[in-house]
């Protein structure tokens, strides 16, 4: 490597020598900062590589704390969600159950006020039954009484009028 060093050393002083290159002021101070270049980087290539190698793991190290950052950020929002869509599932099936409670409260009291209604009616109507009985019972015997009784005392009189026909003769 160093005889390819050397090899360009003495081809950059032939060709200024043959006047290939002409050493102005622009080309000496682009071979200054190109040998300068060159030394540090052959005398300073470990210690820039240290540098460079630390500030590649502290970028590295700030990516990954902010990546662990928003991945528990991320994790702990999931679990709240996954909280939060239990206790909204929790509230449907109270919802569902309270509905379906309600429902078969609903229909048992409707049944019960259902039998209800129809004792009280069957009640109603066998009072009103019992009621037309005795109106009709009593009906009868007035009835009874107003057709009988008088065809009894009429043939009571007439007996009583033939009686006494058979006694005067």
């Amino acid at each position: 490597m160093l005889s390819i060093y050397v090899g360009l050393f003495f081809s950059g002083l032939v060709a200024g020598f043959l006047e290939l290159i002409v050493f102005n002021e622009e080309i000496l101070l682009a071979l200054c900062f190109i040998t300068f270049v060159f030394f540090a980087y052959n005398y300073l290539q470990g210690t820039v590589f240290d540098i460079f190698s630390s500030h590649a793991g502290k970028i590295e190290s700030d990516i990954l704390i902010a990546f662990n950052a928003k991945h528990n950020s991320i994790v702990s929002s999931v679990s709240a969600l996954s909280l939060s869509k239990t206790f909204v599932q929790g509230l449907a099936l109270l919802d569902c159950f309270i509905s379906r409670y309600d429902s078969f409260v609903f229909q048992q009291t409707k049944i019960d006020y259902k039998h209800s209604l129809t004792a009280s009616t069957v009640s109603r109507l066998n009072e009103i039954l019992s009621m037309e009985r005795i109106l009709k019972n009593s009906a009868q015997r007035s009835n009874l009484q107003s057709a009988i009784y008088p065809v009894i005392f009429s043939l009571l009189k007439s007996r009583f009028n033939f009686e006494n026909q058979i006694i005067s003769i």
